[in-house]
Protein backbone atom coordinates (compact mmCIF):
# COMPACT_ATOMS: atom_id res chain seq x y z
CA UNK A 1 0.00 0.00 0.00
CA UNK A 2 1.65 3.19 -1.03
CA UNK A 3 0.45 6.60 0.25
CA UNK A 4 0.81 9.34 -1.89
CA UNK A 5 -0.40 13.11 -1.25
CA UNK A 6 -2.33 14.82 -3.48
CA UNK A 7 -1.01 17.50 -5.06
CA UNK A 8 -4.01 19.77 -5.25
CA UNK A 9 -4.58 19.73 -1.23
CA UNK A 10 -0.53 19.88 -0.40
CA UNK A 11 -0.01 22.81 1.83
CA UNK A 12 4.06 23.53 2.86
CA UNK A 13 4.27 23.87 6.97
CA UNK A 14 4.64 27.24 8.16
CA UNK A 15 8.17 26.89 9.11
CA UNK A 16 8.96 25.55 5.43
CA UNK A 17 7.50 28.68 4.27
CA UNK A 18 9.10 31.47 6.78
CA UNK A 19 12.82 29.45 5.86
CA UNK A 20 12.04 29.58 2.26
CA UNK A 21 11.37 32.90 2.23
CA UNK A 22 14.32 34.02 4.81
CA UNK A 23 16.89 32.36 2.42
CA UNK A 24 14.93 34.02 -1.17
CA UNK A 25 15.23 36.90 0.86
CA UNK A 26 18.59 36.57 1.89
CA UNK A 27 19.40 35.48 -1.74
CA UNK A 28 17.99 38.19 -3.74
CA UNK A 29 19.28 41.45 -0.99
CA UNK A 30 22.53 39.70 -1.62
CA UNK A 31 22.36 39.87 -5.27
CA UNK A 32 21.17 43.49 -5.46
CA UNK A 33 23.61 44.48 -3.32
CA UNK A 34 26.87 42.86 -5.32
CA UNK A 35 24.86 44.45 -8.10
CA UNK A 36 25.21 47.96 -6.52
CA UNK A 37 28.22 47.56 -5.09
CA UNK A 38 30.27 47.14 -7.86
CA UNK A 39 28.80 50.15 -9.52
CA UNK A 40 29.84 51.79 -6.72
CA UNK A 41 33.51 50.20 -7.22
CA UNK A 42 33.06 51.97 -10.77
CA UNK A 43 32.34 54.91 -9.88
CA UNK A 44 35.23 55.40 -7.31
CA UNK A 45 37.33 53.87 -10.07
CA UNK A 46 36.28 56.87 -12.00
CA UNK A 47 36.93 59.20 -9.64
CA UNK A 48 40.25 57.82 -9.02
CA UNK A 49 40.91 58.08 -12.61
CA UNK A 50 39.84 62.05 -13.06
CA UNK A 51 41.86 62.61 -10.46
CA UNK A 52 45.21 61.11 -11.95
CA UNK A 53 44.79 62.58 -14.82
CA UNK A 54 47.24 64.88 -16.64
CA UNK A 55 46.73 68.82 -15.47
CA UNK A 56 48.46 71.80 -16.54
CA UNK A 57 49.09 72.74 -13.39
CA UNK A 58 48.29 72.09 -9.69
CA UNK A 59 45.78 74.94 -9.75
CA UNK A 60 43.65 73.42 -11.98
CA UNK A 61 44.03 70.09 -10.54
CA UNK A 62 42.84 71.27 -6.94
CA UNK A 63 39.93 73.07 -8.48
CA UNK A 64 39.24 69.44 -10.63
CA UNK A 65 39.96 67.64 -7.18
CA UNK A 66 37.54 69.64 -5.29
CA UNK A 67 34.47 70.02 -7.54
CA UNK A 68 34.51 66.21 -8.03
CA UNK A 69 35.00 65.42 -4.38
CA UNK A 70 31.87 68.12 -3.55
CA UNK A 71 30.50 65.52 -5.89
CA UNK A 72 31.29 62.71 -3.97
CA UNK A 73 29.92 64.45 -0.89
CA UNK A 74 26.98 66.40 -2.03
CA UNK A 75 25.42 62.55 -3.90
CA UNK A 76 26.64 61.05 -0.23
CA UNK A 77 28.48 58.42 -1.88
CA UNK A 78 29.92 57.57 1.51
CA UNK A 79 26.32 56.46 2.98
CA UNK A 80 25.34 54.89 0.10
CA UNK A 81 28.75 52.36 0.61
CA UNK A 82 27.63 52.02 4.26
CA UNK A 83 23.98 51.36 3.50
CA UNK A 84 25.40 47.83 0.95
CA UNK A 85 26.98 47.10 3.99
CA UNK A 86 24.41 47.08 6.13
CA UNK A 87 22.18 45.21 3.49
CA UNK A 88 24.64 42.61 3.08
CA UNK A 89 24.93 42.39 6.76
CA UNK A 90 21.30 41.75 7.40
CA UNK A 91 21.06 39.29 4.35
CA UNK A 92 23.70 37.01 5.94
CA UNK A 93 22.19 37.51 9.19
CA UNK A 94 18.69 36.35 7.38
CA UNK A 95 20.53 33.42 6.07
CA UNK A 96 21.27 32.58 9.36
CA UNK A 97 18.03 32.81 10.76
CA UNK A 98 16.49 30.61 8.17
CA UNK A 99 19.01 28.03 8.92
CA UNK A 100 18.37 28.69 12.14
CA UNK A 101 14.34 27.54 11.90
CA UNK A 102 15.55 24.80 9.32
CA UNK A 103 17.28 23.11 11.58
CA UNK A 104 14.68 23.69 14.77
CA UNK A 105 12.14 21.88 12.62
CA UNK A 106 14.61 19.20 11.21
CA UNK A 107 17.00 17.78 13.45
CA UNK A 108 17.88 19.12 17.36
CA UNK A 109 21.06 17.65 17.51
CA UNK A 110 22.56 20.21 14.53
CA UNK A 111 19.83 22.76 15.87
CA UNK A 112 21.56 23.14 18.73
CA UNK A 113 25.58 23.63 17.72
CA UNK A 114 24.58 25.63 14.88
CA UNK A 115 22.26 27.93 16.79
CA UNK A 116 24.95 28.32 19.67
CA UNK A 117 27.75 29.36 16.71
CA UNK A 118 25.08 31.71 15.30
CA UNK A 119 24.42 33.51 18.76
CA UNK A 120 28.74 33.57 19.52
CA UNK A 121 29.05 35.38 15.96
CA UNK A 122 26.08 37.72 16.85
CA UNK A 123 27.83 38.78 20.01
CA UNK A 124 30.75 38.94 18.41
CA UNK A 125 29.54 41.02 16.06
CA UNK A 126 27.79 43.87 17.90
CA UNK A 127 30.26 43.93 20.36
CA UNK A 128 33.06 44.65 17.59
CA UNK A 129 30.42 47.23 16.14
CA UNK A 130 29.69 48.97 19.62
CA UNK A 131 33.11 49.22 21.04
CA UNK A 132 34.23 52.12 19.69
CA UNK A 133 31.16 53.75 21.91
CA UNK A 134 32.78 52.52 25.07
CA UNK A 135 36.57 52.65 24.28
CA UNK A 136 37.97 55.69 21.51
CA UNK A 137 40.97 54.40 20.95
CA UNK A 138 39.23 50.86 19.34
CA UNK A 139 39.73 49.84 16.08
CA UNK A 140 36.75 48.53 15.01
CA UNK A 141 34.85 51.49 13.70
CA UNK A 142 33.02 51.12 11.15
CA UNK A 143 31.01 53.72 8.68
CA UNK A 144 28.17 51.47 9.63
CA UNK A 145 28.09 52.97 13.23
CA UNK A 146 29.07 56.31 12.38
CA UNK A 147 26.06 56.73 9.89
CA UNK A 148 24.02 54.90 12.49
CA UNK A 149 24.39 57.59 14.78
CA UNK A 150 23.69 60.46 12.73
CA UNK A 151 20.90 59.22 11.29
CA UNK A 152 19.55 58.35 14.60
CA UNK A 153 20.41 62.10 15.71
CA UNK A 154 18.79 63.02 12.40
CA UNK A 155 15.73 61.15 12.93
CA UNK A 156 15.47 62.58 16.89
CA UNK A 157 15.78 65.75 15.42
CA UNK A 158 12.89 65.55 12.89
CA UNK A 159 10.96 64.30 15.64
CA UNK A 160 10.97 67.20 17.35
CA UNK A 161 13.40 65.63 20.08
CA UNK A 162 16.93 67.59 19.25
CA UNK A 163 17.23 69.09 22.65
CA UNK A 164 17.55 65.56 23.65
CA UNK A 165 20.72 64.96 21.53
CA UNK A 166 22.06 68.39 21.26
CA UNK A 167 25.40 69.33 19.86
CA UNK A 168 27.20 67.19 22.38
CA UNK A 169 25.67 64.19 19.98
CA UNK A 170 27.62 66.04 16.78
CA UNK A 171 30.42 66.32 18.89
CA UNK A 172 30.66 62.61 19.99
CA UNK A 173 30.28 62.01 15.98
CA UNK A 174 33.30 64.19 15.17
CA UNK A 175 34.73 62.22 17.76
CA UNK A 176 34.26 59.42 16.25
CA UNK A 177 34.99 59.61 12.74
CA UNK A 178 38.28 61.93 12.82
CA UNK A 179 41.41 62.80 14.86
CA UNK A 180 40.88 65.58 17.62
CA UNK A 181 42.51 67.10 20.05
CA UNK A 182 41.19 64.86 22.53
CA UNK A 183 41.38 61.72 20.83
CA UNK A 184 45.05 62.80 19.86
CA UNK A 185 45.73 63.18 23.76
CA UNK A 186 44.03 60.10 24.49
CA UNK A 187 46.01 58.12 22.11
CA UNK A 188 48.87 59.49 22.95
CA UNK A 189 48.80 58.68 27.06
CA UNK A 190 47.75 55.16 25.73
CA UNK A 191 50.90 54.44 24.13
CA UNK A 192 53.37 56.08 26.47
Amino acid sequence: MSSSVDPNHFVAPALARVTTALWFFSLALALIVSMLAILAKQWITMFSTRMRAPVSDLRRWAHRHHVFRKGLDSWHLNFFVSILSVAIHASVLLFLVGLNVYLFDLDSASFVPVVALTAVGLVFYLSATFAPLIWGTCPTLTSILVNGIQVLIAFLISLGLGRLVGPAAFEAVSVLIGPTETRDKEVISSNW
